[in-house]
């Protein structure tokens, strides 16, 4: 049993992907701070919001996966063949696919996503979400046992949206967002989940105000996300996952 007290739970544990996991080679973090609306179904014009602030918080990890793709080496030589060193027989280590041809693989919604982890890669997920709110700790489960709703919202974030719907007011990508990074095809891809909250001791920038109200408004945010990504099974196309 859940304790009413209790700040940190598993949600979601495949014991066969854990030994991948514990060596995972790909591992990085996302953030974001701003408001975060429970996934609450009330009247349209709400559900619209919500919508809304889901989509807000995907461009905030957009962003963060673009410069990752970027940056990291494995990453970046998706599409063209780079050698590993320090492996006797010389393999090549990269994605077997370009970002465009994901983008052209994924047009969905007037979009073309880019996710990171796809069922046809084959990668293990593992997601720590650190959620950090001014109001009082605990929280992660609610008084009817299901998970807090803040926590869905950022795990519908990572991944590509299912629906148009799931866009909210951004039914058109903006600039910078053609084609639209994020980390999972669908949530079924995570192995592991683990949730936890905490409480936010430092009020978001803009928020800096002399009242009070402001600070402790209960929508506001600071999450972070550790993300180790795993292959299935380790070949020229998942070495880099290695």
């Amino acid at each position: 049993m859940i304790s009413e007290g209790q700040r940190r739970v598993v949600i979601k544990s495949d014991p066969y992907s854990e030994p991948y996991l514990e060596g995972a080679g790909l591992e990085f973090r996302l953030t974001y701070e701003g408001p975060l609306l429970s996934d609450s179904k009330r009247s349209e014009s709400v559900r619209k919001t919500r919508a809304d602030n889901k989509q807000e918080i995907r461009q905030a990890f957009h962003k963060q996966l673009k410069r990752l793709w970027e940056v990291n080496p494995f990453l970046a030589a998706s599409g063209r063949a780079i050698p590993i060193p320090g492996v006797k027989t010389v393999i090549f280590g990269r994605l077997p696919y370009s970002i465009e041809e994901i983008a052209y693989e994924f047009r969905e919604h007037g979009y073309r996503f880019v996710p990171l982890a796809t069922h046809k890669l084959g990668v293990f997920c593992s997601v720590n979400v650190l959620l950090m709110r001014p109001n009082a700790l605990g929280g992660v489960i609610t008084n009817t046992g299901d998970i807090d709703n803040g926590f869905k919202v950022i795990f519908d974030a990572l991944s590509k949206p299912r629906t148009a719907s799931q866009l909210g007011k951004y039914q058109v990508p903006r600039e910078g967002e053609d084609p639209f990074f994020c980390l999972l095809e669908d949530d079924k891809l995570i192995t592991k989940a683990t949730v936890e909250s905490d409480l936010m001791l430092q009020p978001l920038k803009d928020r800096v105000t002399c009242e009070d109200k402001d600070f402790l408004n209960p929508t506001d945010a600071r999450v972070l996300v550790t993300v180790k990504l795993a292959p299935i099974e380790l070949n020229a196309a998942t070495a880099g996952f290695a």
